[in-house]
Protein backbone atom coordinates (compact mmCIF):
# COMPACT_ATOMS: atom_id res chain seq x y z
CA UNK A 1 0.00 0.00 0.00
CA UNK A 2 1.47 3.33 -1.00
CA UNK A 3 1.81 5.95 1.72
CA UNK A 4 0.86 9.09 -0.22
CA UNK A 5 -2.23 10.46 -1.89
CA UNK A 6 -2.51 9.84 -5.64
CA UNK A 7 -0.47 12.80 -6.86
CA UNK A 8 -0.77 11.78 -10.51
CA UNK A 9 -4.47 12.68 -10.59
CA UNK A 10 -3.87 15.94 -8.74
CA UNK A 11 -1.14 16.82 -11.22
CA UNK A 12 -3.53 16.48 -14.14
CA UNK A 13 -6.14 18.65 -12.43
CA UNK A 14 -3.59 21.44 -11.92
CA UNK A 15 -2.44 21.16 -15.52
CA UNK A 16 -6.00 21.55 -16.77
CA UNK A 17 -6.52 24.74 -14.77
CA UNK A 18 -3.16 26.10 -15.89
CA UNK A 19 -4.03 25.30 -19.48
CA UNK A 20 -7.32 27.16 -19.28
CA UNK A 21 -5.46 30.24 -18.12
CA UNK A 22 -3.74 30.41 -21.49
CA UNK A 23 -0.88 29.30 -23.67
CA UNK A 24 2.56 30.66 -22.86
CA UNK A 25 3.81 30.91 -26.43
CA UNK A 26 3.50 29.41 -29.90
CA UNK A 27 5.93 27.94 -32.38
CA UNK A 28 5.34 26.88 -36.00
CA UNK A 29 7.13 24.03 -37.78
CA UNK A 30 6.14 22.70 -41.21
CA UNK A 31 2.70 24.36 -41.02
CA UNK A 32 2.03 22.69 -37.66
CA UNK A 33 1.62 25.20 -34.85
CA UNK A 34 2.76 24.13 -31.39
CA UNK A 35 1.19 25.86 -28.43
CA UNK A 36 3.15 25.58 -25.18
CA UNK A 37 1.46 25.61 -21.80
CA UNK A 38 3.01 25.55 -18.35
CA UNK A 39 2.02 23.34 -15.43
CA UNK A 40 2.28 23.49 -11.66
CA UNK A 41 2.99 19.94 -10.57
CA UNK A 42 1.18 18.84 -7.42
CA UNK A 43 4.28 17.45 -5.76
CA UNK A 44 8.07 17.82 -6.02
CA UNK A 45 9.63 14.52 -5.00
CA UNK A 46 12.74 14.87 -2.85
CA UNK A 47 14.80 12.13 -4.49
CA UNK A 48 14.87 8.73 -6.21
CA UNK A 49 14.07 7.01 -2.91
CA UNK A 50 10.84 8.92 -2.36
CA UNK A 51 9.53 8.63 -5.93
CA UNK A 52 10.38 4.92 -5.95
CA UNK A 53 8.40 4.32 -2.79
CA UNK A 54 5.39 6.14 -4.26
CA UNK A 55 5.35 4.24 -7.57
CA UNK A 56 3.10 1.37 -8.65
CA UNK A 57 5.31 0.67 -11.68
CA UNK A 58 9.04 1.26 -12.22
CA UNK A 59 10.48 0.07 -15.51
CA UNK A 60 12.66 0.83 -18.49
CA UNK A 61 10.28 1.34 -21.41
CA UNK A 62 10.45 1.89 -25.16
CA UNK A 63 7.86 4.12 -26.82
CA UNK A 64 5.91 2.47 -29.64
CA UNK A 65 3.85 5.55 -30.51
CA UNK A 66 0.61 7.44 -29.80
CA UNK A 67 -2.68 5.57 -30.06
CA UNK A 68 -5.38 8.09 -29.10
CA UNK A 69 -5.94 11.81 -28.46
CA UNK A 70 -9.02 13.24 -26.75
CA UNK A 71 -10.04 16.44 -25.00
CA UNK A 72 -11.26 17.23 -21.50
CA UNK A 73 -12.34 20.85 -20.90
CA UNK A 74 -10.66 21.83 -24.19
CA UNK A 75 -7.31 20.41 -23.04
CA UNK A 76 -5.98 17.55 -25.19
CA UNK A 77 -4.65 14.34 -23.71
CA UNK A 78 -2.69 11.68 -25.61
CA UNK A 79 -2.27 8.01 -24.82
CA UNK A 80 0.98 6.31 -25.83
CA UNK A 81 1.70 2.63 -26.29
CA UNK A 82 4.96 1.61 -24.64
CA UNK A 83 6.67 -1.72 -24.07
CA UNK A 84 8.59 -2.72 -20.95
CA UNK A 85 12.13 -3.71 -21.90
CA UNK A 86 13.41 -4.00 -18.30
CA UNK A 87 10.98 -4.42 -15.40
CA UNK A 88 12.10 -3.21 -11.99
CA UNK A 89 8.93 -3.09 -9.89
CA UNK A 90 5.27 -3.90 -10.54
CA UNK A 91 5.74 -4.92 -14.19
CA UNK A 92 6.81 -7.77 -16.47
CA UNK A 93 9.24 -8.01 -19.38
CA UNK A 94 7.46 -7.33 -22.68
CA UNK A 95 4.34 -6.00 -20.96
CA UNK A 96 2.51 -3.28 -22.89
CA UNK A 97 1.44 -0.12 -21.05
CA UNK A 98 -0.76 2.76 -22.10
CA UNK A 99 0.69 6.03 -20.75
CA UNK A 100 -1.59 9.08 -20.69
CA UNK A 101 -0.07 12.56 -20.97
CA UNK A 102 -1.45 16.08 -21.12
CA UNK A 103 -1.03 17.49 -24.63
CA UNK A 104 -1.50 16.49 -28.24
CA UNK A 105 -3.49 17.67 -31.24
CA UNK A 106 -6.23 20.04 -30.09
CA UNK A 107 -7.46 21.04 -33.54
CA UNK A 108 -6.26 20.93 -37.13
CA UNK A 109 -2.51 21.61 -37.39
CA UNK A 110 -2.19 22.58 -33.70
CA UNK A 111 -0.30 20.60 -31.07
CA UNK A 112 -0.45 21.47 -27.37
CA UNK A 113 2.65 20.63 -25.29
CA UNK A 114 3.56 21.23 -21.65
CA UNK A 115 6.86 23.09 -21.76
CA UNK A 116 8.69 20.98 -19.18
CA UNK A 117 6.95 17.69 -20.04
CA UNK A 118 7.22 17.16 -23.84
CA UNK A 119 5.19 14.37 -25.39
CA UNK A 120 6.77 10.97 -25.90
CA UNK A 121 8.26 10.12 -29.29
CA UNK A 122 8.48 6.77 -31.03
CA UNK A 123 11.55 4.67 -30.14
CA UNK A 124 12.56 6.85 -27.16
CA UNK A 125 13.56 4.95 -24.03
CA UNK A 126 12.87 6.07 -20.48
CA UNK A 127 13.11 4.75 -16.97
CA UNK A 128 9.65 5.62 -15.62
CA UNK A 129 8.15 5.97 -12.15
CA UNK A 130 4.40 5.67 -12.60
CA UNK A 131 0.96 5.15 -11.11
CA UNK A 132 -1.71 2.78 -12.38
CA UNK A 133 -5.02 4.58 -13.04
CA UNK A 134 -8.45 3.06 -12.44
CA UNK A 135 -9.14 2.87 -16.19
CA UNK A 136 -6.03 0.77 -16.80
CA UNK A 137 -3.88 3.60 -18.17
CA UNK A 138 -0.65 4.71 -16.51
CA UNK A 139 0.43 8.21 -15.44
CA UNK A 140 4.07 9.16 -15.00
CA UNK A 141 4.56 10.70 -11.54
CA UNK A 142 5.01 14.48 -11.38
CA UNK A 143 5.54 14.92 -15.10
CA UNK A 144 9.24 15.39 -15.89
CA UNK A 145 10.37 14.08 -12.47
CA UNK A 146 8.99 10.64 -13.21
CA UNK A 147 10.99 9.80 -16.32
CA UNK A 148 14.71 9.53 -16.91
CA UNK A 149 16.05 9.52 -20.47
CA UNK A 150 17.89 6.28 -21.28
CA UNK A 151 20.72 6.28 -23.84
CA UNK A 152 23.40 3.58 -24.09
CA UNK A 153 23.09 2.49 -20.47
CA UNK A 154 23.12 6.06 -19.10
CA UNK A 155 20.28 8.00 -17.48
CA UNK A 156 19.56 11.72 -17.40
CA UNK A 157 16.73 13.72 -15.89
CA UNK A 158 14.48 15.40 -18.42
CA UNK A 159 14.83 18.90 -16.99
CA UNK A 160 18.64 19.20 -17.23
CA UNK A 161 18.78 17.38 -20.58
CA UNK A 162 16.09 19.46 -22.28
CA UNK A 163 16.76 23.22 -22.20
CA UNK A 164 13.08 24.19 -22.53
CA UNK A 165 12.09 21.76 -19.78
CA UNK A 166 14.91 23.03 -17.56
CA UNK A 167 13.91 26.68 -17.90
CA UNK A 168 10.29 25.82 -17.10
CA UNK A 169 11.11 23.61 -14.11
CA UNK A 170 14.58 24.40 -12.76
CA UNK A 171 13.56 23.62 -9.18
CA UNK A 172 12.97 19.88 -9.61
CA UNK A 173 14.68 17.99 -6.79
CA UNK A 174 15.51 14.98 -8.93
CA UNK A 175 18.57 15.76 -11.01
CA UNK A 176 20.29 12.79 -12.59
CA UNK A 177 23.30 13.46 -14.83
CA UNK A 178 24.80 10.72 -16.98
CA UNK A 179 24.24 8.08 -14.30
CA UNK A 180 24.75 4.38 -14.90
CA UNK A 181 21.45 2.54 -15.29
CA UNK A 182 22.60 -0.23 -12.94
CA UNK A 183 23.52 2.30 -10.22
CA UNK A 184 20.04 3.88 -10.33
CA UNK A 185 18.39 0.44 -10.31
CA UNK A 186 20.40 -0.43 -7.19
CA UNK A 187 19.24 2.81 -5.57
CA UNK A 188 15.62 2.02 -6.45
CA UNK A 189 15.84 -1.51 -5.05
CA UNK A 190 17.38 -0.22 -1.82
CA UNK A 191 14.55 2.31 -1.48
CA UNK A 192 11.89 -0.37 -2.02
CA UNK A 193 13.58 -2.68 0.48
CA UNK A 194 13.56 0.13 3.06
CA UNK A 195 9.83 0.69 2.49
CA UNK A 196 9.10 -3.03 2.91
CA UNK A 197 11.03 -3.07 6.21
CA UNK A 198 9.06 -0.05 7.49
CA UNK A 199 5.73 -1.68 6.67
Amino acid sequence: MKKKTVYAIASIVLVVFTGIAGFSHMHKVNDYETQYISASWAYNYADIEEISQDSDIIALIKVKGPNDTYEINNIPFTQFDVEIIMPIYGASLGEKLNIVMTGGYSEENVTVVILDDPLLKKNEEFLIFARQNEDGTVTILSGPQGRLIHTNGKLNSLTPANSAAHSANEYSNIKVYNADLEDIISEIKAALATEDNIQ
